[in-house]
This record gives C-alpha cells, structure tokens and sequence, in this order.
C-alpha cells in the first residue's frame, strides 16, 4: 500500500507560516528546521485541518523549554488560527 501525500488547503498553508513566524521569534533561527521536521510528523499524522493545527502548535511547544515562554507561543500562535 503506497502512502499518498496529503494536499493541504491554501488557508492551512496560511495559517502555519503565521504560526512558524510566531515560533522563530521563541527560538530563533532553528525555527525553520524544527518547523519543518514537526511539520511533516503533523502531515503523516492525517490531522491536517484547521482544528488540527492545534496539534502542530503543541508538537512546536514541546521545543520551548521555558514555560512561560511556552505558555505565551501557545497563546499567540493559538490566535493565527482564528478565524473572522
């Protein structure tokens, strides 16, 4: 059985580069390859929706060691995803 890449919607693509720009300014330059790495396991994971990337935004928090920092991403990065 061959496992077919997922198309994602333009509005989720949208929304997780707002996301990876809210987390390169938690840790810096890394961002971009921890982005990419944590991107591929939210895209295998099939939740790949709006409501999924809840999902993504934890699996980036986990790479925030201080708490607060983490707690301020989640916050901040949990706002590109509202919708008007």
């Amino acid at each position: 059985m061959s496992h077919e890449p997922q198309v994602l919607p333009l509005v989720v693509l949208s929304i997780r580069e707002q996301i990876d720009r809210v987390f390169a300014r938690y840790v810096g330059p890394i961002a971009s390859e921890i982005g990419r790495e944590e991107f591929d396991h939210w895209r295998e994971s099939g939740q790949i929706g709006p409501l999924g990337l809840h999902r993504y935004i934890s699996r980036l928090a986990r790479h925030i060691p201080e708490e607060n920092s983490r707690r301020a991403f989640m916050r901040e990065a949990s706002e590109c995803i509202k919708m008007s």
